[in-house]
């Protein structure tokens, strides 16, 4: 039998180790207002997100507008049951430079696609679902830590369709 779990951990580590995260120049141009990018250098994430599902993280930053997360964790707000979720989503970064928070970091909203796979035993073994998560995040300028707060409405089309939604909030460590 195939697992489709090794396969999606693969993409997402080749994605990773072959990401050109950082820019040619160390400036992030967004509304016509050029600054320093905070997070220069640092393309890999780890993480956790505390919420449903319960998970640690991983993001890789392509750019400062792209990025691909995965999350590895415990779900129990399944309409089918608790179980082990696998989630990997694309997402794209709004830069905002606000007065207010320039000095301090970068606020990110940012907004996504994504897959979601459960895993349990017993009846409905697997759940297969869709998500566009919505998020809001924020990179220190000083320390290479991001703190984010997100929700993912969507919908689970296998073993039949009903409404989801993943949310929480997190932190990750950039290296």
């Amino acid at each position: 039998m195939n697992h489709p779990i090794p396969a999606v951990l693969l993409v997402a580590a080749a994605l990773a180790w072959t990401a050109d995260a950082r820019a040619d120049d160390d400036e992030v141009l967004s509304n016509h207002v050029t600054v320093d990018a905070p997070y220069d250098g640092y393309t890999l994430g780890v993480g956790a997100i505390l919420g449903d599902p319960t998970a640690l993280g991983l993001k890789t930053r392509f750019d400062e507008n792209n990025a691909l997360q995965l999350h590895v964790g415990w779900g129990f707000a399944d309409p089918y049951g608790a179980r082990a979720t696998f989630i990997l989503d694309y997402l794209a970064h709004i830069t905002i430079f606000a007065a207010e928070t320039r000095d301090v970091g970068l606020l990110t909203p940012y907004i996504g696609l994504g897959g979601k796979l459960g895993l349990r035993e017993g009846d409905d073994p697997v759940a297969i679902g869709a998500r566009v998560p919505l998020g809001l995040g924020f990179l220190f300028r000083e320390v290479p830590i991001e703190v984010f707060l997100e929700v993912a409405p969507g919908v689970l089309v296998f073993p039949a369709v009903a409404a989801l939604v993943d949310g929480g909030v997190g932190a990750r460590v950039y290296f």
